[in-house]
């Protein structure tokens, strides 16, 4: 058995979901808040938000205004959102990437969806995929409300390496391999952490996975799924 770990956002689903999340909730809402005015405002300065972006890249300065936009929201309603927003994704996700998802669980890996994405929505993919656990961030609630914060950490960068070890010394996993596939360079310290590192490239390879001879998987518009094998990482089955 394996430990195969998929990141979610631009890897199985076409896009990043979290904050498209929040926009969803608050179209299908009746929310208009300060909190949503002020985020209009902050969303419009974008030049701001980069600058912010740039100097401090890991505290995600988009990701907590938008969520800090929810406030207030039940989570009653939240879940019922995310369910509704999770048949939304189901139509948008990369089948190839899909594909070897489901071909990992078929082979008794114990795969893992580690993202940046909310768990509210994310969870749905546990049962429909038949994976073992979703590990993402979270939203904080008080009193049955949204209170427009994580709770606890935003599950990114070396996070998700620390989420996922708490997870495995809390299930006590043996596995052979550990194999990880995701597109995003901010994932670097968690395909150093794998056995096996696979990079997941929309239409064209990327610089950074070439320079660090990680396995590639290239998805084109035709759908279909071409590999750049570095010859080190060439078998990892």
């Amino acid at each position: 058995m394996n430990l195969v770990i998929f990141d979610f956002c631009e890897t199985i689903c076409k896009y990043q979901s979290a904050n498209r999340f929040v926009d969803f909730c608050l179209l299908k809402s009746d929310k208009k808040s300060f909190y949503y005015r002020c985020l209009s405002y902050l969303s419009s300065n974008i030049f701001i938000i980069k600058v912010l972006g740039r100097i401090f890249p890991k505290f995600n300065f988009c990701k907590r205004v938008k969520l800090f936009s929810l406030k207030g929201i039940s989570q009653s309603k939240l879940n019922y959102f995310s369910k509704q927003y999770f048949e939304q994704l189901l139509i948008n996700l990369n089948e190839d990437i899909v594909t070897i998802l489901e071909k990992h669980v078929r082979e008794g890996d114990h795969v893992l969806i580690v993202s940046g994405g909310y768990i509210e929505y994310l969870n749905n993919f546990k049962s429909y995929f038949k994976i073992k656990e979703v590990i993402a961030t979270r939203i904080a609630f008080r009193n049955g409300k949204c209170n427009g914060l994580f709770e606890g950490k935003d599950c990114m960068f070396e996070e998700k390496i620390n989420m996922t070890q708490c997870y495995l010394d809390s299930i006590e996993l043996n596995y052979n391999k550990s194999i990880c596939y995701t597109d995003s360079i901010s994932d670097l310290s968690l395909l150093k952490w794998v056995d096996y590192p696979v990079v997941v490239s929309n239409m064209i390879s990327q610089k950074w996975s070439n320079e660090y001879g990680f396995r590639e998987i290239i998805i084109n518009d035709k759908k279909t799924c071409n590999e750049k094998v570095n010859r080190k990482n060439e078998v990892f089955r």
